[in-house]
């Protein structure tokens, strides 16, 4: 379902999509970003200065509600829970996919400090930083005072750029190895002369 536009976002608003619900209740979230309102909107509507607790809380309900898979697809699609909640698993949902912390843990069940620990564990590309999907699908993670431009393509290495930085890096490592072993010779025979 395409999401609505800000300039339409303006004149449906999540009131007239969920009426009867509480402002920040995650039947109401539910019901309006399946409606396609976008986040902007709801934030004008529930007087909320972050849509990141709402996420949160809409993460947590469609979780939780019976029948809400049903109810409301597209977005139960985006917080189905996880089975196994890897390391490797949390690594590939931020740095691949984009998704935040709150995200993952209201799909694995594990605190935000859990998940952040596991990710920084196994190797993530940044624990403290943002996430940004560019139109593309293309995904950005920061650290704490970075910037992004999502419009500027990622620079792509050749395969014979890369084989020929590959075989420096070995090279470099097979003199590393035979210049320890010289160095342990060397000290050995000091030793032997030394005892002599």
């Amino acid at each position: 379902m395409a999401r609505k536009t800000a300039k339409t976002a303006k004149t449906d608003s999540p009131a007239t999509v969920a009426p009867k619900a509480d402002a920040r209740s995650g039947e109401y979230l539910a019901t309006a970003r399946e409606a396609g309102i976008v986040w902007t909107a709801i934030l004008e509507a529930t007087g909320a200065r972050s849509a990141i607790p709402l996420r949160a809380t809409l993460a947590r309900y469609l979780l939780s509600a019976k029948g809400a898979s049903e109810r409301f697809p597209v977005e139960y699609a985006k917080v189905a829970p996880i089975a196994k909640a890897t390391g490797e698993a949390i690594v590939e949902l931020r740095d691949a996919k984009g998704e935040g912390f709150p995200r993952i843990a209201a799909r694995t069940g594990l605190s935000v400090a859990k998940v952040r620990d596991l990710y920084a564990k196994a190797g993530g590309i940044s624990p403290d930083g943002r996430v940004y999907v560019g139109s593309a699908g293309r995904t950005l993670v920061t650290r704490p005072g970075e910037s992004v431009r999502l419009d500027v393509p990622a620079p792509v290495e050749s395969d014979a750029k890369a084989a020929k930085k590959a075989a420096k890096v070995a090279r470099k490592a097979a003199k590393a190895k035979a210049d320890a072993k010289a160095a342990k010779k060397a000290a050995k025979a000091a030793k032997r002369e030394a005892r002599a």
